[in-house]
C-alpha cells in the first residue's frame, strides 16, 4: 500500500523584496536584498507579507545586472524570474527552499 509522498522542504535563505521589474500573466521580475543564506535558479520560493503566505512559485532565473548568475549570497542585491507567485509588492518577504518529495509506504 502506497501512502501519498512525504515533502521535505530545506529553507536555504531569505530575502525581502525592493521592486518589481515586470509582472505578466505566469510570471514576474522581482528585484530583492538577499538577508541570509542564498538563492539558486531552480528553487521554490515562498511570498509572505506580514505574517500571511501568499504563495509559493519556482525561481526561473536569477541576474545581477544584465548578467545570468546561478546563485547569490547573503548582502547581495539581484533580479529573478519566478513563475506561479501572486503579484508581489516591495517590502513583501522571501524564502528561498529545496524541495525533496520521498515516496512513503507501509
Amino acid at each position: 500500500t502506497k501512502l501519498s509522498p512525504e515533502v521535505l522542504r530545506t529553507v536555504q535563505g531569505t530575502g525581502r523584496v525592493l521592486a518589481i521589474f515586470r509582472q505578466e500573466e505566469k510570471t514576474q521580475i522581482i528585484g530583492a536584498r538577499i538577508l541570509t543564506g542564498l538563492v539558486r535558479s531552480g528553487m521554490k520560493i515562498r511570498l509572505s507579507r506580514g505574517e500571511t503566505e501568499l504563495g509559493i512559485g519556482t525561481i526561473d532565473g536569477l541576474k545581477v545586472g544584465k548578467e545570468t548568475v546561478r546563485e547569490q549570497a547573503a548582502g547581495s542585491e539581484c533580479g529573478f524570474m519566478v513563475s506561479g507567485l501572486p503579484p508581489a509588492v516591495a517590502q513583501d518577504q522571501l524564502e528561498f527552499f529545496d524541495e525533496q518529495v520521498k515516496e512513503r509506504a507501509l
